[in-house]
């Protein structure tokens, strides 16, 4: 987690692109939060106003439905408890047959009168208990055997004296009996109430039947679509009629303890439906209309996606528009830090384009004439200087004569030889071979096998001057003999290490001289274990150097260098500047009674450019 919040920050820091984008977004941010807080509180006043008018238009259907399920049951209790009717049923107990036809015409008759004054009763019948006669306004008299056995008629006998029960047949149960079947359709449903219940046991039953087909004309009002469903329930929880031949989605049990007026949200096999319930106080019936989501937020669904695709435009042409922006103000300072990074770099023939005419094509002029005119002060100013500090070297080194000192050094030689004094001609020797080199042909470069002869002559010298005090051993790599390399690198610094580190060491020590060349860098590295530094007067020292520039380089006189303690390691890395421009690099390490450590890094790359001056 940390790395990728660091990496963010790096971005952040880095990209000017990510920074325009984000802060464009930013913009946008409390315009996209007003966007989807408006569709939210849209869909909440579009479901609550749709909610009202469902749950008003349910509550008054229902009531409607209310009104006419207590009017069949009230009718029914009017002809269940009517005299006239109930005498004439009586007589019938004790009528032949011819007679008993005269009562029952006069029986249907009078249920016939009720059954006109009121259109939504399909048919009235009354079950003759003791004759086992139907009769029944649709079709008339019917002889039904068994009807004792029948559970619709065993329920309203044990039922309690003046209630009713409604028989809903459903297409899952098995038919009722054949004889009944008219009556018991699974199109119709009906109300069964004893008749004359007053009496201590009463047999004969009323049957009021309603076609459903009405009681759906009366709730179908409330669906507006096809995808819509409604459903009227008993207070059993059983289902009188639906406009739909599947069942809810949701058995009705789930919902007992929500029966008036709650909206429920729910989920069936990944379709979003609300469900509407509304329960009446008189009767227990329930009204329950199911409406798929889609289709209450139809409307608002368009505006919700064309807000959606507002939002998502907006967002695109934030980031174009900043991409845009970017281009436009912070590619022409990619350009001129790249230009600048070219000129760092040394190449002082960087050139910008310039195509553009407002503030950022001022500033690429002025750069591009700010590297013209310091590409002039260098050719000017800085080459004379190199020129005049070559010179000043080679007319140092031409001051001596070689022939001179090579003759005077040669009669030395033989005299020492002469007298027998073996040290002597053997330091006037390699002191000849010293300046033989350093002198011969006036060449200012050396490969690294004729720097380190080189150096094993002066070296010699120095132990001889010294007694044999310390030991030198050379480690030269064999791939990086053949190198060219500036003369008179190292001996400043072996000179150092012999008077500062070895020469005040009591027990002597070793000097190692090693070369090598490493991920494309030829090391130089002069190590002693002599007497070493204190810290600070390391610090003192690198400080010293970090100040050197090509500038420092000049021969001065011997009176110069006794002043400056420094002089030595400051004309090295000055001529390091000056020959290899910053490529090259001089480190120092050193510890205290441990011994110093002089590294000089120079990439291989430089070496061409070298080899050609």
């Amino acid at each position: 987690m940390k790395p990728f919040f660091n990496w963010c920050i790096n971005k952040w820091i880095e990209s000017i692109q990510l920074r325009l984008t984000i802060y464009f977004l930013l913009i946008l941010a409390p315009l996209v939060s007003i966007s989807l807080y408006a569709n939210y509180e849209s869909k909440s006043i579009l479901e609550r106003h749709v909610n009202e008018r469902i749950q008003n238009a349910m509550s008054g259907t229902m009531e409607y439905v209310d009104l006419t399920v207590l009017n069949v049951e009230e009718l029914s209790m009017i002809v269940a408890t009517d005299d006239n009717i109930n005498q004439q049923l009586s007589l019938l107990d004790t009528k032949t047959f011819p007679e008993a036809n005269f009562y029952f015409s006069k029986v249907l008759a009078s249920i016939s009168n009720v059954n006109t004054i009121n259109p939504l009763l399909a048919q009235i019948s009354i079950l003759h208990a003791s004759s086992g006669v139907l009769l029944s306004t649709r079709f008339g008299g019917k002889q039904i055997d068994n009807f004792e056995e029948q559970p619709w008629y065993l329920e309203t006998k044990n039922k309690k004296k003046g209630t009713s029960i409604w028989l809903i047949p459903q297409n899952d149960q098995p038919d009722f009996d054949v004889a009944v079947g008219p009556i018991f359709s699974k199109d119709s449903i009906t109300l069964l109430r004893q008749m004359d219940y007053f009496t201590p046991n009463p047999q004969n039953l009323i049957m009021f039947t309603i076609n459903k087909q009405k009681l759906l004309q009366m709730i179908g009002n409330l669906t507006r679509s096809d995808k819509e469903h409604i459903y009227l329930y008993t207070e059993e929880g059983q289902l009188v009629v639906s406009n739909s031949e599947h069942p809810m989605p949701v058995p009705l049990e789930a919902y007992d303890e929500a029966k008036d007026h709650v909206v429920q949200t729910e989920l069936d096999q990944n379709h979003e439906f609300i469900l509407t319930r509304v329960t009446s106080h008189e009767t227990g019936w329930s009204l329950v209309l199911v409406q798929p989501v889609q289709e209450i937020y139809h409307l608002s669904n368009n505006l919700r996606q064309f807000t959606y695709y507002i939002i998502v435009i907006s967002i695109v042409l934030a980031t174009i528009i900043s991409w845009v922006v970017y281009r436009g103000i912070a590619a022409p300072l990619s350009s001129l830090a790249y230009g600048m990074k070219h000129v760092r770099q040394g190449n002082l023939n960087t050139r910008l384009p310039i195509d553009r005419k407002d503030d950022f094509g001022n500033l690429t002029r002025s750069f591009n004439d700010m590297v013209q005119e310091q590409q002039h002060l260098i050719q000017n100013n800085y080459e004379q200087q190199l020129l005049m500090a070559k010179t000043e070297l080679q007319l140092l080194q031409s001051q001596i004569n070689p022939h001179f000192l090579y003759n005077t050094l040669d009669s030395i030689y033989w005299k020492a030889e002469n007298y027998d004094a073996k040290e002597i001609s053997e330091m006037v020797l390699n002191l000849s071979k010293f300046f033989r080199t350093s002198l011969s042909k006036g060449k200012e470069v050396f490969t690294v096998q004729e720097t380190m002869e080189h150096l094993g002559y002066y070296l010699r010298v120095q132990q001889l001057r010294y007694g044999d005090h310390f030991n030198v051993k050379f480690q030269v790599a064999e791939d990086c003999r053949q190198i060219p390399l500036l003369k008179l690198l190292l001996q400043p610094i072996v000179e150092n290490a012999i008077l500062h580190g070895l020469e005040k060491n009591v027990d002597g020590g070793e000097l190692i001289i090693t070369s090598g060349c490493e991920d494309g860098i030829l090391k130089l590295v002069v190590q002693d274990d002599g007497k070493g530094m204190k810290a600070d007067r390391l610090q003192f020292i690198l400080q010293q150097l970090d100040k050197v520039t090509y500038a420092d380089y000049k021969g001065g006189s011997r009176q110069d260098q006794d002043r400056n303690e420094l002089f030595g390691l400051k004309n090295v890395k000055a001529r390091l500047k000056l020959f290899y421009k910053n490529q090259a690099d001089l480190t120092i390490e050193s510890t205290l009674d441990v011994g110093t450590i002089v590294t000089i890094s120079i990439p291989l790359h430089s070496y061409h450019e070298l080899a050609l001056d």
